[in-house]
Formats: structure tokens, C-alpha cells, sequence
């Protein structure tokens, strides 16, 4: 029994010194791929080998193999959980391996164990922040900034924390204080900026982002909040300039989609149309932007366009009333008066407040012979719009109902409505006077 003990007592020292050999040999040579395969075969030897895994990791992590550096690491911390360098390197490789979560609950291994360590803490919260912990970071900032009361970064990423979680009136806070701190900081406007756009205010907002684009010159993502906030202001003249710069590289549905609204705005219809026909390219169920080709069509006079950019439109957002008066109208100039009745009679069924839905469904009515309703629909134009030819058009139908005296009311009124250069398209007022 004696002898097997012994045996025994021997072969396991033999292991020991052979795991002990091969981390020697790692420490003397000189190529990082041959100290891994050493310290591999040391931890083969000896699964518990703290130095081995501590060593192994660290190759691993200089060569920025954070995947294989992880699970040394963890082995190290099994081995001694108050390492707070393996802590340390965790938090970094979690970091660089994109896992923020996993990084975090690292870095708050450290700061637990170093409470007023400030770039752990920095770490720490920087960490919640990219994984969209926004009220952890925002409480770490707000911590680290008793260790470090003016530090611009803290100010800086409490700011942008702020404003990812949507707190804009604090968001702007912070990124003021930064600004009072360090003037020369290079996002500071950009901050400032967004979070003045975040809240609709776009005249504030211009500044600053006037500021950042002169310290950013080639950041295009600033020119786009840029062109956004002139566009919200219905400047559009500025906003297309900025939306120029990119025009030709974007293939952003909704920003085509603005510069194109932008042209129509300026009455620059050619130009509208060509930014609504690639929007709808890149995006063929653009809802609404087939409606705006469509009005630009109409307003090239090419009603035929038109119609087919309203039928696109109404496919998709099939009670929109806008885009069957559009092709209502269209079809009432191309004359085919029937199919014109048809979708005014849908625009109306879906917006009743369409003033000239009735009034184009009044003319066609009386095209069509039916004067019951036709003088309907203009009596209803009336009744929800002072709008001249509603009452010209209405004088009209009622003396074909014989009420002269009305007759002679209604066109005074669209007389007056309309003005001097008013030319009614219906001049029976004498007719209606000698008839009442």
C-alpha cells in the first residue's frame, strides 16, 4: 500500500512540475502564438492554474481576440473573486465585444469594490448608456460628477444619456453647463441642437447648429437636421440647399420624400415630381407620397399622369378623400364628366368638408342634368366656406329652380366675395333680376 501512495505522491508532483514547465517555457519565449499553446498545455496539466489563465487572457486580449480572452478571464475571477484587474479587462472585453450588458455587470464588480474609482465609474456608466440602461447611466454620471465636479465628459454623456432617454429639459441643461465649462468643445452644439429639435424648437436650434457645422464641416448628419429644421419652419429655399449636399448619395425614401415637398412648396413642380417618382421607387408602398406625384403631375398639366399616381395612392389608403378630389378634378378638365362625378361623390362620402369636392360635384351635377343635386351640393359649398364660385355656380342652380330672388343674392355675394378680377363662370345675374 506503502508503494502505490508513493507512486501516486510522485505522479502528481510530475503533473504540478510538467504545468509549471510549460508556463516557464511560455514567460521565456518570445512569439505570442507559441506562449498560448504553452500556457494551453500548463492548463491542461492543471485546470486550477490561476497565473496560467491570467497570462493566457492577457495574450489573448492584446491580440484583441476578446472572445477567446472571456472565458480565461472568468476562470481567473473563479479562481480569485476579488481580482479586480480580470474585473477591469472583463468590462473591457465585454465593451469591445459590443455586449454593453455583460460589460456593465463587470465594471459594477469594480466600483463596488472601488467606490471613488472614477474612470471605473466612467466605464460603469458609459456601459449602461450603449446598452440603453439610460436611467442607470444617468445616475452613474450623476455620481461620478461628486468626484469630478466640472468635467466636460461627464457633462457631455449625462447630456447625451438625458436625451436618449427622451429628458430633453435636462438633456439641455447639461449640455448649457458643458457650454459655460468648455465653450471650444467640439459636440456641444451638436447636443445643444438636438435637444432643441427634440422639442419642436427649430428657430432655437438653428445656432447651434449653424456653430456645430462650422467646428463639423463634413458631418452630413448635421446639414440633415439642419435642412429638417428649415423645412419645419417652411424655409424651404434654405432647406433644400442643405438637403443638396446629399441628395445624390441618399437613397432615404423619407428624405426624398421632403426635398420633394420642398420643390412643391416653391411651385418648382418638375423638380417635385422627380424626388416623389424615386421616393417611390425605393419604397413602392409609400403611402401619401403617390398623392403628392399625383399633384405634381396635375400641376404639369398631365392629367393622364395623375390619375394613375391618385389610383396608386388610393390603393393603398383607400378612404383618402384628397386624392379622389385630385383625380375628380383630373378627369373633370378631360372631360369624361361621368367618371369625374364618381370620385367626387367618393371624396365628399369620406371628407365632407371638401369646399371643392362641392363645388366640382355641383358643376358636374348640373352637367348631368340633375339640378336637385346640384343645387345640394353648392348650398352645402356655402354653408361651410366663403368661396365666390360656390355662389356663382349656386345663383345659377337656383334659377333653374326657379327662385330668382335667391338667384340674385347668390351671385351679389360671389360679386363681392370675388372681387374686381372675379369672372363668374356663370353670368345670368341680369336674367335673374328681371325674372324675380
Amino acid at each position: 500500500m506503502r508503494s502505490l501512495f508513493i507512486l501516486f505522491f510522485v505522479f502528481t508532483n510530475l503533473q504540478a512540475q510538467s504545468a509549471e514547465a510549460w508556463f516557464n517555457r511560455a514567460s521565456r519565449a518570445t512569439n505570442t502564438a507559441y506562449q498560448i499553446e504553452c500556457y494551453s498545455q500548463a492548463i491542461t496539466q492543471n485546470a486550477d492554474y490561476l497565473a496560467a489563465y491570467e497570462a493566457r487572457a492577457n495574450a489573448y486580449y492584446g491580440q484583441a481576440d476578446y472572445l477567446k480572452a472571456i472565458p480565461d478571464l472568468e476562470n481567473v475571477i473563479r479562481l480569485d473573486a476579488e481580482n479586480i484587474a480580470a474585473y477591469k479587462i472583463l468590462g473591457f472585453s465585454h465593451q469591445f465585444s459590443n455586449d454593453h450588458a455583460l460589460s456593465a455587470k463587470y465594471w459594477a464588480e469594480v466600483v463596488k469594490r472601488l467606490p471613488n474609482d472614477a474612470d471605473a465609474l466612467f466605464s460603469l456608466a458609459s456601459a449602461h448608456q450603449f446598452s440603453g440602461n439610460y436611467a442607470a447611466a444617468i445616475e452613474n454620471f450623476t455620481a461620478l460628477l461628486t468626484l469630478k465636479p466640472n468635467d466636460a465628459d461627464i457633462y457631455y454623456n449625462r447630456g447625451l444619456s438625458h436625451l436618449y432617454a427622451q429628458k430633453y429639459a435636462e438633456s439641455f441643461t447639461d449640455f448649457d453647463k458643458l457650454l459655460q465649462i468648455q465653450p471650444d468643445h467640439p459636440y456641444v452644439h451638436n447636443g445643444r441642437s438636438a435637444s432643441l429639435l427634440a422639442v419642436g424648437k427649430y428657430e432655437e436650434a438653428l445656432p447651434d447648429l449653424n456653430a456645430a457645422i462650422a467646428l463639423q464641416p463634413d458631418d452630413m448628419e448635421l446639414y440633415k437636421s439642419r435642412a429638417n429644421a428649415y423645412y419645419s419652419l417652411d424655409r424651404f429655399k434654405e432647406a433644400l440647399v442643405d438637403f443638396e449636399r446629399f441628395a445624390a448619395e441618399t437613397d432615404d425614401p423619407q428624405l426624398i420624400a421632403k426635398m420633394g415637398i420642398a420643390h412643391y412648396e416653391l411651385t418648382q413642380y418638375a423638380e417635385a415630381k422627380s424626388r416623389f417618382e424615386k421616393a417611390v421607387a425605393l419604397q413602392p408602398n409609400f403611402k401619401f407620397v403617390w398623392y403628392l406625384l399625383g399633384e405634381s403631375h396635375f400641376e404639369l398639366k398631365e392629367y393622364e399622369a395623375a390619375i394613375v399616381a391618385y389610383d396608386k395612392n388610393i390603393a393603398l389608403l383607400p378612404e383618402h378623400a384628397d386624392s379622389y378630389l385630385g383625380r375628380g378634378e383630373a378627369e373633370v378638365i378631360l372631360q369624361r364628366f361621368d367618371a369625374a362625378f364618381l370620385s367626387l361623390n367618393k371624396a365628399l362620402e369620406f371628407d365632407a368638408s371638401l369646399v371643392q369636392g362641392y363645388y366640382l360635384y355641383g358643376l358636374m351635377a348640373l352637367k348631368k342634368g340633375e339640378n336637385d343635386l346640384a343645387y345640394s351640393a353648392l348650398h352645402d359649398c356655402t354653408e361651410i366656406s366663403e368661396y365666390a364660385a360656390c355662389y356663382n355656380a349656386l345663383g345659377y342652380a337656383e334659377m333653374l329652380k326657379g327662385k330668382f330672388k335667391e338667384a340674385v343674392i347668390s351671385y351679389d355675394k360671389a360679386l363681392t366675395l370675388g372681387g374686381k378680377d372675379f369672372k363668374p363662370q356663370f353670368e345670368y345675374r341680369a336674367d335673374a333680376v328681371s325674372k324675380q
